[in-house]
């Protein structure tokens, strides 16, 4: 692909919907930060603002660029502003997450000739679950896949069940999730004493939790028949 992240100076282009609250989200913040503590430049565009993420990349040095999507159908106008926005950050490398933001940035490269990666998080995804736009969406994802230059998964799950319908993983990689272990750690004994007091917990009982989006592909079935 050409794009060194050891270089001195590289610009990247993030590309997603929002900053709120969300896995991929919250990924995508932490490794906005990681790059510009590196030296890097990062410009995260948004499809929606005012996210909670925001000022806190902001305060790191990350420049957010809104492109004002009114709503679902808001197509033609949002797009040349996203064509602008990229000539105007002028990025080394153009970093997409999920499916939507992915299919723009594909796009985008028939206009403005730059490296396309992109992000896929998701994982035996049932679209009977969902209206007819997610099936469409993902059709389209999926015969324009060939056009990305490096595509992410976040799981080998991830990219054998993307292969299974058909995406072109030729240029797929496997990168696990980072997690920052200053923040997400084991509570101390004090800790876990107060939250069971604040719950209403006895502090003999066994604990289990899932914290998500109440979505089917979050499997809930699965985690109340372990609970």
């Amino acid at each position: 692909m050409g794009v060194d992240l050891n270089q001195p100076s590289l610009s990247v282009f993030i590309l997603l919907r929002s900053l709120g609250v969300g896995g991929a989200e919250r990924q995508v913040s932490v490794l906005a930060k990681a790059l510009c503590e590196r030296g890097h430049k990062v410009t995260i565009g948004l499809f929606y603002g005012g996210g909670e993420w925001e000022e806190k990349l902001q305060d790191a040095g990350v420049t957010i660029c809104h492109l004002h999507k009114k709503g679902r159908w808001d197509l033609w106008g949002w797009f040349r502003r996203y064509l602008k926005a990229i000539r105007d950050a002028n990025p080394d490398v153009i970093y997409s997450f999920l499916p939507t933001a992915n299919i723009v940035a594909i796009m985008g490269k028939f206009f403005i000739r730059k490296p396309i990666v992109w992000g896929i998080r998701a994982s035996n995804m049932e679209l009977q679950n969902y209206d007819w736009l997610a099936s469409i969406t993902i059709w389209i994802e999926r015969n324009v896949s060939r056009f990305a230059d490096k595509i992410i998964f976040n799981s080998h799950y991830g990219l054998r069940y993307h292969e299974s319908l058909n995406y072109c993983v030729i240029h797929g990689v496997v990168i696990p999730n980072g997690i920052d272990t200053t923040a997400f750690k084991p509570l101390s004994a004090e800790e876990k004493t107060k939250i069971r007091n604040q719950l209403g917990i006895p502090q003999n009982a066994f604990v289990i939790g899932m914290l998500a989006r109440v979505d089917p592909i979050k499997d809930y079935e699965t985690y109340l028949a372990a609970a």
